[in-house]
Parts: C-alpha cells; sequence; structure tokens
C-alpha cells in the first residue's frame, strides 16, 4: 500500500502558483529563487513603511497647524494684547491641545493642571485669563471711584494701546472723566484718540 498522500500533489500546485502570483507581485521573473522573493519582499515592505511614516508626519502636522490657528483665534477673540500672543501659545502648547475623535481642538484627555477635553475658548477665559492677566488690557470695574481714587496716581491706560477696544476706552473715560484720562494718556505717552477733545495732545 503506497504512503503516497493524495492531497500533496495538489497543495504543491496551489503553493506553486502562489509563489508565482508573489513573483509577478514584486516584478521577478519566473527563476526568481528563494532569495530573491525575500530581499524583493524586505524592499517594499521598507517602501511601504516608509510611506507610512510620511503619511503619518503629514497628518501631524495639518493637526498641529489646526490647533495652532484655533488657539490663535481664541486667544484673539479674548483681546490678548498682541505683544502676549507667543507667550501665551507657549502656555498653551505646555498645557496640550490635540485634535479629537471628532475633529475637534481640546485639551488633552490626561492634560495635568487643566480640565481635559476643554475647548481653547474655555481654557483662555477659564484658566490663562486668571494665571495670567497681565496679557490683557487692565480692565477697572465698574463701581465708583471711591476716596482713595486720584486722577494723578496714573491709572493704567492700556485700553488706549493698539489692540484696545472702544467699548474699555469709553468706559475708562465714563469712570475717570475726559480731563483725567487725557492727563494719563500723555503721561503714559499714548497718543489722545481724535474722538476725545477732538483728538488734541497739547
Amino acid at each position: 500500500m503506497s504512503d503516497t498522500n493524495p492531497n500533496t500533489t495538489s497543495d504543491l500546485e496551489r503553493l506553486t502558483a502562489f509563489v508565482g502570483t508573489v513573483r509577478t507581485a514584486l516584478g521577478l521573473g519566473d527563476d526568481a529563487d528563494e532569495a530573491a522573493i525575500t530581499s524583493a519582499l524586505g524592499t517594499r515592505l521598507g517602501d511601504a513603511a516608509a510611506a507610512v511614516e510620511r503619511a503619518k508626519a503629514i497628518e501631524q502636522t495639518w493637526a498641529n497647524e489646526k490647533v495652532d490657528a484655533a488657539l490663535r483665534s481664541a486667544l484673539t477673540a479674548a483681546g490678548i494684547l498682541p505683544d502676549f500672543m507667543e507667550d501665551a501659545m507657549l502656555r498653551a502648547k505646555a498645557v496640550g491641545f490635540i485634535l479629537n475623535d471628532k475633529g475637534e481642538v481640546v485639551t488633552k484627555p490626561d492634560a495635568k493642571d487643566t480640565i481635559p477635553n476643554t475647548s481653547p475658548a474655555a481654557w483662555v477665559q477659564g484658566e490663562l485669563k486668571a494665571k495670567a492677566p497681565r496679557f490683557w488690557p487692565t480692565s477697572v470695574g465698574a463701581g465708583a471711584k471711591g476716596a482713595g481714587f486720584a486722577s494723578h496716581t496714573g491709572a493704567s491706560m492700556e485700553c488706549f494701546r493698539p489692540g484696545g477696544t472702544l467699548t474699555d476706552q469709553m468706559s475708562a473715560v465714563a469712570r475717570m472723566g475726559e480731563k483725567a484720562v487725557i492727563d494719563s494718556l500723555k503721561r503714559s505717552g499714548i497718543a489722545v484718540p481724535p474722538w476725545l477733545k477732538g483728538g488734541s495732545t497739547r
């Protein structure tokens, strides 16, 4: 009785056919041996891995750009002084912002010393303003001047610098009066806006 396995021939044929398909896919001739096939596969796999890494790098660059744009937009909308924009960006990057699964910019889920999954706008308003108030124009409370107020002490006129809002400027005038504001502006070396006393700086 023969020990020959009846499936041996068909298995061999299938394996041969498969190897032939691999040779064709790799652009090798029918006489390519195992070493040639292995070498070609290694090259192809290396190329594929490099392509994957390039794709990942491009994707990360795009994500970083989107995060930066969202942060700058939130900081600008919050009225940050232009001189402090880069300092604020460094703080934001130290906290760590990412794109979530929905493509939204948020703080990292494991971010330390901050609330995770927070939008840039919420982070700016709820955290950065409290930790770095100097990044924003000084705003005095809307209450009365009080007994200790004196215009000659030189109240902050930062809202009249570039980037300040007309609302804050008008509020300062309402609190202090035009003359006190003009005097403070002159002492601070800030140009008096045209709508105050016709813009006279003398």
